[in-house]
């Protein structure tokens, strides 16, 4: 699955002999890819494992700070307001959040924030009508 990026359009055993390799070959002609079953079996594997983790809970993964700090900022409060709560500069802060969004392997604030949503970190907190 790596290589897909840097090109790759199929997926051959060492062990296959010379028909099997030019039927790889014609297959990936014709049909653009060439995944064996076996293959097909590992990437979806992997791809479960991969979304396993992507949807774990964020309680699996950050500190009792970076909960405290993600809740905080779920619930709308900005850096200067999370710092003066947390005693932290706002520039610490920041970077917490960016951490936490590394961690979580998330690209933004508003999947940090579905994040947050999905794991109950808004659940005790009253919604302004």
């Amino acid at each position: 699955m790596e290589a897909v990026p840097a090109g790759a359009t199929g997926f051959l055993n060492r062990y296959y002999g010379k028909e099997q390799l030019l039927s790889a070959v014609r297959a990936v002609l014709v049909e653009g890819c060439r995944l064996p079953d076996e293959a097909m079996k590992r990437a979806f594997t992997g791809a479960r494992a991969s979304a396993n983790e992507t949807y774990a809970g964020v309680d699996n993964k950050l500190t009792k700070l970076g909960r405290e700090i993600l809740t905080l900022f779920s619930q709308g409060m900005s850096y200067t307001d999370i710092s003066d709560t947390k005693g932290n500069s706002w520039l610490t802060i920041r970077n917490a959040i960016c951490g936490i969004q590394n961690k979580l392997r998330l690209q933004t604030k508003q999947a940090l924030m579905v994040r947050a949503v999905r794991n109950g970190l808004l659940d005790n907190w009253e919604v302004c009508n």
